[in-house]
């Protein structure tokens, strides 16, 4: 603690003392100042600051002022000049300076005014310094070099207490002539000055490490020059104070390339530009952004010619893409845009395929017509790059869909028209009939039903061109399950059917009903009568049993209507064959054998009063000898004999169809 007490007022003693000592230098210097007044301007006066002592020689004038000066431990200490690095002032004449001998130069070391220091040649007549001379300035600067007129004049070095550093040329007090500037934040010039200002050619160092080698104006960067900056971007070309403008050439560090017109830093002008990905840029440039009329080619190999605006495709152009395609239009800020006049063409290379009409952000969207290579061709409305809305579509065989369109395909209410004359109206679903709808054909045959994937589908009716209806079930375009077929409808000649269809035919249960009257009532198999049914004539005679092949086979029952007589038993191909049992309108049942549809082998008639005959038969009459049965009152049966021949005999109907 007492050692830094003890330095501290060393310290403020020696500040005290050279405070004193500043005291007699401004006496001395006002001492002689006071002594000048009132002499005549002929006599010799030093420095310019008071009368001389009589000496032939300027340098006695000085004398008190050096003497205090060096006394003074805190005056700063005189360099000697010829003791200077002439690498570093870079001017050879220091090395071999000398006195000069001539009596109107001397050689002074003055303290003048505020407390600058000036040590050199001096000339006394004009009172200025001339010739070597070293001036250190109060607020810490210092210059080392030729002086003329009280300038710095010729060579000469300047250094400021903050950092500061001139080398070179001097003129008139101002830096003029080759040098090298050293600014305190490091950045550094080598080059030419004119009236103190950098002017000419020379090399700028940036403290950030970035170098601009070429022509300066007024302290700016102005003419040819090449700019490096320390993150490896280059500029070679034209300046403008200090901005690039003109021609010139950049090369990024990240390999992107610019040849071309510049104005005030901004790519402006014509020019062309390479980009790292590998796109490139030839046109127009305005501001840094492209502008005006050029070509844009993407590293996809997709190019853009026509106009731009603020970096952005903007006007008329024309896309050429890398597979082939290409598109004519307009465009907004960067996409495609446009209506009316100004809608847009894209023709497909692969398919030759063309769209013309409106483009809402680089889609098709608006009204427009797409055109196909086979023929075929839409217009109408578009939405998302998609026929969408309502629209007409044409094919190269002729026929044309009016209507509704989701995402391309034909989708809700519309028209579609045959080039034959048929003309569907009804629903569609994404390209397929499918709902209720209504066809009228070419041949005048309609349809108006359920419809699935472009087939007839669900309930529906089919009117013929002659008038024949059928009215039913459909199944992927065919009549199935059940349904109701006229023919020759309101006219003598009408038949029907009614029941179920299998693949168009009749199959399962079904009536028909026959113009003549007749009908059957049954199963169908493969669009004929086969199983079990009813057929009743017109006349009244009914038909109930198996049917095989359209005809009655197998078990089944006969009414005649003329008779009243009813068979049930066996039956071939229509014929009653084999066992039956014939029920007489009279109250007599035969039950036996039969063959081609008459009584034919052994069988029994029994009679209304309970007697029977058992015999044989041969087509229908009794043959040979038989047994009578007797019914009596107390029930028991008496046989009788042999009954002579019997010419009884039964004919029924068969309608055969």
């Amino acid at each position: 603690m007492q050692q830094a007490k003890e330095e501290k007022e060393e310290l403020r003693r020696q500040k005290e003392e050279a405070y004193q000592h500043r005291m007699q230098y401004w006496a001395a210097l006002a001492g002689q100042q006071e002594n000048s007044r009132g002499q005549s301007p002929k006599k010799k006066r030093s420095l310019g600051f008071g009368k001389t002592t009589g000496s032939t020689s300027s340098l006695s004038s000085t004398v008190s002022i050096s003497a205090v000066a060096a006394e003074d431990p805190n005056v700063v200490a005189l360099a000697h000049i010829k003791d200077l690095d002439p690498s570093v002032m870079e001017v050879a004449w220091l090395s071999s300076w000398h006195r000069k001998a001539k009596q109107d130069h001397i050689f002074a070391k003055a303290l003048l005014r505020f407390g600058s220091l000036y040590v050199g040649d001096f000339h006394a007549r004009d009172k200025s310094f001339d010739g070597l001379g070293e001036l250190i300035y109060a607020n810490g600067g210092r210059y080392v070099g030729q002086w003329k007129n009280n300038h710095r004049h010729g060579k000469g070095i300047y250094q400021s207490a903050d950092g500061y550093e001139y080398v070179g040329d001097w003129l008139d007090g101002r830096k003029h002539g080759a040098g090298i500037q050293t600014l305190p934040s490091g950045e550094r010039y080598v080059g030419y000055f004119e009236d103190g200002k950098m002017h000419g050619a020379g090399v700028f160092y940036a403290a950030n490490g970035d170098l601009y080698e070429g022509q300066f104006q007024d302290n700016h960067l102005n003419g040819f020059g090449k700019f490096k900056k320390v993150t490896g971007d280059r500029y070679v070309g034209n300046t403008v104070g200090g901005l690039a403008s003109g021609v010139g050439t950049v090369s990024t560090a990240d390999g992107e390339v610019y040849k071309g017109h510049w104005d005030k830093d901004f790519r402006h002008g014509s020019g062309v530009c390479f980009y790292p990905n590998g796109a490139i840029y030839s046109g127009g440039w305005w501001r840094g952004r492209w502008n005006g009329n050029g070509i844009y080619v993407s590293s996809e190999g997709i190019k853009y010619i026509g106009e731009f605006s603020k970096g952005k495709q903007h006007g008329k152009g024309k896309l050429l893409f890398d597979n082939g395609d290409v598109f004519d239009g307009h465009f907004i800020h960067g996409v495609a845009e446009g209506s009316g006049k100004t809608k847009g063409t894209y023709r497909f290379y692969d398919s030759g395929n063309m769209y013309i009409g409106d483009w809402v952000a680089n889609k098709r969207h608006g009204h427009g017509t797409y055109t196909f290579v086979g023929g075929s061709s839409y217009t109408g409305s578009f939405v998302n790059d998609h026929a969408e809305g309502r629209g007409v579509m044409t094919y190269p065989n002729g026929n044309t869909y009016k209507g509704d369109f989701m995402n391309a395909e034909k989708h809700g209410e519309g028209v579609y028209r045959w080039r034959d004359g048929s003309v569907y109206q009804g629903p569609f679903e994404h390209g397929l009939i499918r709902g209720y709808g209504k066809i009228v054909y070419a041949t005048g045959h309609t349809y108006e039903g359920q419809w699935h994937d472009n087939k007839k589908h669900g309930n529906g009716k089919f009117t013929y061109r002659n008038g024949d209806i059928y009215d039913g079930e459909w199944r992927a375009d065919r009549r199935h399950g059940f349904g109701t077929f006229t023919w020759n409808p309101s006219t003598p000649q009408q038949e029907s059917y009614e029941g179920m269809l299998d693949d168009e035919r009749r199959h399962g249960r079904g009536t028909y009903r026959y113009a003549d009257g007749t009908v059957y009532c049954g199963d169908w198999v493969n669009g004929k009568r086969d199983g079990m049914g009813t057929f009743t004539w017109p006349n009244g005679d009914v038909y109930n049993g198996q049917f095989v092949d359209e005809m009655q086979h197998g078990f089944g029952s006969f009414f005649c209507a003329s008779t009243g007589d009813t068979y049930e038993g066996e039956w071939v191909m229509n014929v009653r064959e084999g066992h039956g049992k014939i029920l007489y309108a009279s109250g007599k049942v035969f039950e036996g054998t039969f063959h081609e549809g008459r009584r034919h082998g052994t069988g029994i008639m029994t009679y209304s009063n309970g007697n029977s005959y058992h015999g044989v038969w041969n087509r229908d009459l009794k043959q040979g000898g038989g047994r009578y049965v007797l019914h009596v009152a107390n029930g028991d049966d008496a046989d009788g004999g042999q009954e002579g021949k019997s010419r009884e005999s039964l004919n029924l109907r068969v309608f055969g169809y």
